[in-house]
């Protein structure tokens, strides 16, 4: 009695834990597929981006320290002023 309830505890966990694999693996081609499609359509529409950096824009001018000589347009942006201080939990 006791070795068909932990047969049937360890077939229930095998299940679960397959049923939790199979989760995972949609979550994870849903999430690529999103990404994808937001990919394109920014192809279709850079304008979109451009938009959404005006848009969030601090109003700060940034400091952009270019990657190297050989490659001006790679760089790091930095924004200048006083960063703003974090909450206090």
């Amino acid at each position: 009695m006791v070795a068909e309830q932990q047969a049937a505890q360890a077939h229930f966990l095998q299940i679960q834990v397959q049923v939790e694999a199979d989760t995972a693996i949609i979550k994870a081609k849903g999430e690529a597929e999103a990404i994808r499609v937001r990919g394109e359509a920014l192809k279709l529409n850079p304008a979109y981006l451009r938009w959404q950096i005006v848009d969030r824009w601090n109003g700060k001018s940034p400091l952009v320290v270019p990657a190297d000589a050989n490659n001006p347009v790679a760089g790091l942006l930095l924004p200048i002023g006083v960063p703003a201080k974090a909450a206090a939990p």
